[in-house]
């Protein structure tokens, strides 16, 4: 409705898109969409001064203002101080309007919406000149054209030129007044001027559009048959080779066509050739957040930008769902190769005005050069993909260039995966125990099984290092039921069930997502004996977030077999209270970093702070039905305040570290005495 609306004000039917967003906001107010209702209160407002209404259309903007202050929609709040103070100022209420001006123009700024920046300036320029503060005035409207020529906004830079000749005017500068209604009406000539050029190629498309319809049917005449057939025919060859060789969203080169450029231009030998290969981050969250149809917008204005950043003879493609490969042919050599990949790179990083939002994108980049990195397409490609993961999982550079180091260190961590796969295999993997007590009497509740790895030849090798290892190379579905089973198994010849124990499993993002996971689970229970109510599987926020509506299902089938589920490292990831709301979980796993803060003498941490979230996260907990665990206690203070705290449980080093079962065996009988 709104964008029917729209057109009409650009048909100039004011009336008409009147009742239209009038409709429209009747409509947000029913489904209490704030933001839809805040955006046709600032049309209304226009429409209201287009029809002589402008008092009726300042208290549309008034609400709008204050609605939107209210909700903390910064950009919509900036747009209706615009929209207000230019109703005001048509009404004769200039002061008002300035002051308005003033006190909102820090947010208008800090929005980054360079066309509403520049929208206000030119209304403030107008309502400065109105109090007769021309010097003011001709600096706001100097600014608002600077702005508009640097984002290239002409209709605005129109109006504000026209606003500076009237200032140059009053102030006597008879000669600039000339100069800038001449630019004025040359800038307006020009604007008119390419819209006959666009009717007139409209026209012109339309013409030659017949001409060929009429060859066509001249042709058909001749020899129907054939001549149909011809055309399908072509039209279908061009149709195919463009949707083999294209991405249907937008229009870029695909994968397998840029492997063909790429192949040709390195035996055509047009080197030095570099490779770009970007990745937007978290783009998985905006498809979440605000809907895939946006999502498919950013796609389309991403590949925009990267093709206006490069020259004519460079290739542009999208390889996957969210990366981008750019080649340059010739390019100069590796600075500039960097200067590109940092010039794209900041493109990519300015705002992204989709629908009603305000979209901030991020990337990381790889990037390669032949001859020196390589002279075959898929060795390139490879090293060009391993350079854009180093720089996806570093904390600050979002730039890598592939090196020879990078190279060798993927080539070890290939053989580090390829000895896991032996270790599994072998039994060299042994799971060790962490205690978790009960407060405030510290009765022990259960234990953690972790894995560990003693590999012959590189010794001790950490978790840190193996786990992620496993994640890639997909051992880590087997591995997940190995600790599951071999930890059901301890549980029993501990007598978990006896002494009304829980035992603690972690499960990986893969394992979970597998669509056997809750029939393995209890295949694994039927197969050990262990009752389901006695086993607590751990799952991080963000491994129930990749797919909300499996997630939901599983938990829900692992709770009809009285199967616990705690949620793991919460308050690290996007936290859902509605997750937690939906979903039958038992125990809330507070992330070690928020223990570690509750104490913490660093000049960056503020444990009052995190003690207030703390009694939060437990009140919140407890108000749901939750049970709340605290890991990585490691001090008498972290623990006394846990307890004052709320939390329920409590597992870390000071009441007990990781040990192997012949150890564990040994306090298990000594905390139960």
């Amino acid at each position: 409705m709104n964008n029917i609306a729209y057109l009409q004000v650009r048909l100039g039917d004011y009336a008409q898109a009147y009742e239209l967003h009038f409709e429209s906001l009747k409509l947000a107010r029913e489904l209490g969409h704030v933001p839809y209702q805040v955006d046709a209160m600032i049309w209304l407002g226009h429409e209201c001064s287009k029809l002589g209404r402008t008092e009726q259309g300042v208290a549309y903007a008034r609400e709008a203002l204050a609605l939107a202050g209210r909700e903390g929609m910064r950009l919509l709040e900036s747009a209706a101080a615009t929209t207000l103070s230019e109703l005001l100022l048509d009404d004769g209420q200039a002061e008002e309007a300035d002051k308005i001006l003033e006190r909102n123009m820090s947010l208008i700024v800090d929005t980054g919406d360079q066309e509403g920046l520049s929208e206000a300036l030119t209304v403030w320029g107008r309502v400065q000149r109105r109090l007769g503060q021309l010097p003011q005035a001709e600096q706001s409207l100097q600014e608002a054209v600077r702005l508009c020529r640097a984002i290239c906004y002409p209709t605005q830079e129109a109006a504000a030129l026209l606003e500076l000749a009237l200032v140059a005017e009053e102030v006597g500068n008879l000669r600039g007044a000339l100069d800038l209604t001449r630019e004025h009406h040359e800038l307006k000539t020009k604007l008119h001027t390419e819209d006959i050029q666009r009717r007139t190629q409209a026209l012109t498309l339309q013409l030659r559009t017949d001409e060929l319809r009429h060859n066509a049917e001249v042709a058909r005449l001749r020899n129907e048959e054939l001549a149909e057939m011809n055309l399908m025919l072509r039209q279908t060859e061009a149709e195919l080779m463009y949707q083999v060789s294209h991405d249907h969203l937008t229009a870029l080169m695909n994968r397998s066509r840029l492997r063909e450029r790429l192949t040709a231009l390195l035996s055509q030998d047009q080197l030095p050739l570099g490779m770009i290969l970007i990745n937007l981050d978290q783009f998985k969250e905006i498809n979440e957040r605000y809907g895939q149809s946006c999502g498919d917008l950013v796609l389309i204005e991403v590949a925009q930008r990267l093709l206006h950043q490069v020259g004519p003879e460079d290739l542009v493609g999208r390889v996957s769902g969210d990366e981008f490969l750019v080649i340059l042919p010739k390019i100069g050599g590796g600075p500039e190769l960097d200067a590109c990949a940092e010039r794209l790179l900041e493109a990519l990083r300015r705002p992204y005005r989709i629908e009603n939002y305000l979209l901030e994108v991020t990337a990381s980049m790889g990037t390669a050069l032949a001859p020196e990195d390589g002279l075959d397409a898929d060795e390139l490609t490879k090293r060009v993909d391993l350079a854009m993961s180093h720089a996806k999982v570093a904390d600050h550079a979002k730039i890598q260039r592939y090196t020879v180091e990078l190279g060798e260190a993927e080539k070890e961590r290939r053989r580090l995966e390829e000895e896991l796969r032996v270790a599994i295999a072998a039994g060299e993997l042994t799971l060790h125990y962490q205690p978790q007590f009960r407060l405030p009497h510290q009765q022990l509740s259960g234990c953690e099984a972790l894995v560990r790895w003693h590999n012959p030849r590189r010794g001790l090798i950490s978790p840190a290092t193996f786990i992620p290892l496993a994640e890639e190379s997909a051992l880590i579905v087997d591995l997940g039921y190995w600790v599951m089973e071999r930890a059901c198994r301890q549980a029993l010849e501990w007598d978990f069930v006896g002494r009304n124990l829980g035992m603690s499993v972690n499960v990986s993002a893969h394992q979970f997502e597998q669509p056997d996971f809750v029939e393995r689970v209890r295949t694994i229970l039927h197969t050990t004996g262990f009752p389901g109510e006695h086993l607590i599987l751990e799952l991080t926020e963000s491994l129930v977030l990749r797919d909300i509506s499996q997630a939901q299902r599983h938990v829900n089938d692992l709770h009809t077999h009285a199967i616990r589920i705690a949620i793991d490292d919460f308050g690290t990831g996007y936290s859902s209270l509605n997750m937690l709301a939906q979903l039958p979980f038992e125990h809330l796993k507070i992330d070690r970093s928020f223990v570690r803060d509750l104490t913490a003498q660093e000049a960056y941490a503020e444990p009052s702070r995190a003690r207030v979230l703390m009694r939060g996260i437990t009140g919140l907990a407890h108000s749901l039905q939750l049970k709340v665990i605290a890991e990585g206690v490691e001090t008498d203070e972290q623990l006394s305040l846990l307890q004052e705290l709320g939390c329920d449980k409590v597992q870390g080093y000071l009441l007990g570290r990781p040990v192997p079962p012949e150890e564990a065996a040994v306090w298990l009988e000594r905390v139960q005495a």
